[in-house]
């Protein structure tokens, strides 16, 4: 089943980011409030300004990108679900900090599905983020994924 919402323009997606990044709270708080529809296009940008010393910053790009995964597992939208699921994972293997690529693949144990567990597994010896793998592969059992890979 296909999305009912259009993936965001490069311009709409750089525009959000700017105003995730913003020195005012109040802007960056309405853009984290209003990120769900950003979509996977977001992901990656949202994954640098998480790694922010501005702790501001990387408090909302953390918010935002709960926003999109779970606005992305919504039923009926396996597609936007998969395309999210796929930026994460690629924040999850990325040199980006711990605490980066912990909180993606936190947020994988909503949104992947079975397609994510090879990628996910691989990161089990990781010394950074191995506990957290685990834990996102734990949270995709049930309909999601059936044990097997």
């Amino acid at each position: 089943m296909m999305s009912d919402i259009p993936a965001a323009s490069p311009e709409k997606v750089g525009h959000f980011l700017r105003e995730i990044a913003s020195q005012d709270s109040r802007v960056r708080h309405t853009a984290w409030q209003n990120a769900a529809r950003m979509g996977a296009a977001a992901v990656s940008g949202l994954g640098d300004l998480a790694a922010s010393a501005d702790k501001g910053v990387a408090k909302a790009a953390n918010g935002a990108l709960e926003e999109i995964a779970h606005y992305a597992a919504r039923p009926g939208a396996p597609d936007e679900a998969h395309a999210v699921s796929e930026q994460l994972l690629g924040l999850a293997a990325s040199g980006r900090p711990r605490a980066v690529r912990a909180h993606a693949l936190h947020l994988l144990g909503f949104v992947g599905d079975a397609r994510a567990v090879p990628e996910i597994t691989r990161l089990l010896p990781d010394t950074d983020v191995g506990d957290e793998a685990r834990m996102a592969l734990e949270r995709l059992q049930g309909d999601k994924y059936d044990g097997e890979h």
